[in-house]
């Protein structure tokens, strides 16, 4: 059986969408492949594990770069598949693991060994415009982190163009980590939810102002939020949330997989005040859950077309989104199962894989 190796900077218990994927990823892959996961101290103890999972929290402390070469090169895995994300509400890019433990534990390896970089956050990088005193910092970081790997995985199609000179690179299918409870199809209330990180950037005071319209006008609108508050935006957020009537709104944190699932059960549409594009996971998971999205951007995202849920907007109003409702109330959607949308994405995964085995024998 091949060695799969997954170097992570994130796993469960921790509340990140990088950790759930790669727990999914080696729970589904332990029936082909040898899976083995380097990552940080985790407290992962809690977790029921697949005991068939080989997990080494090995990444803290002052010398754990060499301590996770010595044992990546005493599992001696067939492929080491690296998970990148950098995130402008995480801590991700600022760790030492994605500016020298890619580097160092990659050119380590025997030459059999393949190596990929998934790619799953970029855009804070992208468009990061850095001071003259990093400039210098920033041209040896990106060498270091995506210089070293025989294939490129993506979750975005926006981050191929970053990858210009790679020539063994793929956007991966999207699908959703979210389950699905919902066993019908009908849009039956006015339950509407904002799912996502909570911050300056998302827009929250706009989205608010056009609830308070909409409640106004008919009080059956109810809106949730769901999701992690960035540090610093807790007094903000809760004051903006004390225009509006009490009882048309519920805030409820962050929440697990099947927790999310029984409040998307309980709701209608899903609003986006921000502009969205393929990266958005968190528009693919309310999509996956039969709910109608209503959101900005600037083109239309890879998952929006299937189905007949999504609207893409320009602008966002309380008299769009209260038209949108009017025309969308009573009827059924549809969207692909995230079983089978799962099943893909798996299944180009190891197509991939086989290809990078096949070509080191």
């Amino acid at each position: 059986m091949k060695k799969i190796l997954f170097l992570t900077e994130t796993f469960p218990p921790d509340l990140c969408g990088v950790a759930d994927y790669v727990l999914m990823l080696a729970s589904n892959l332990v029936e082909e492949y040898e899976v083995h996961i380097v990552t940080r101290k985790s407290n992962s103890n809690s977790l029921l594990l697949d005991k068939r999972i080989n997990l080494y929290e090995i990444l803290s402390g002052k010398a754990y770069i060499f301590q996770a070469i010595r044992t990546i090169n005493t599992i001696r895995p067939d492929i080491v598949d690296v998970q990148l994300a950098y995130s402008g509400s995480g801590y991700l890019h600022k760790k030492n693991l994605l500016t020298l433990m890619n580097a160092l534990a990659i050119s380590s390896l025997k030459q059999s060994t393949q190596c990929c970089l998934t790619i799953h956050e970029l855009s804070s990088f992208l468009d990061d415009v850095p001071s003259l005193l990093r400039v210098f910092y920033r041209v040896i970081r990106d060498y270091c982190q995506t210089r070293f790997y025989d294939y490129y995985l993506c979750m975005s199609r926006k981050y191929l163009t970053y990858l210009k000179k790679a020539e063994n690179k793929s956007a991966l299918l999207g699908f959703s980590n979210v389950p699905t409870i919902r066993n019908h199809n009908r849009i039956e209330n006015r339950n509407l939810i904002f799912f996502g990180t909570i911050g300056h950037n998302k827009k929250i005071d706009s989205l608010i102002q056009i609830f308070r319209d909409l409640n106004r006008d008919d009080p059956c609108f109810h809106l949730t939020f769901v999701g992690g508050i960035v540090e610093g935006f807790e007094s903000t957020f809760f004051c903006l949330l004390k225009s509006l009537p009490r009882k048309s709104w519920s805030y409820e944190g962050r929440l697990s997989g099947n927790e999310l699932a029984t409040i998307l059960d309980c709701s209608s549409y899903a609003i986006f005040p921000f502009s969205v594009t393929d990266k958005n996971a968190s528009v693919l998971a309310m999509l996956v859950n039969r709910l109608v999205v209503i959101a900005l951007c600037e083109s239309l995202p890879t998952y929006a077309q299937n189905g007949n849920s999504f609207y893409g907007l320009s602008q966002l109003s309380a008299s769009v989104i209260r038209g949108i409702v009017s025309d969308s109330l009573g009827k059924t959607v549809s969207y692909p199962d995230s079983n089978q949308l799962l099943s893909a994405h798996l299944m180009q995964r190891k197509e991939i894989y086989e290809r990078l085995l096949t070509s080191s024998t």
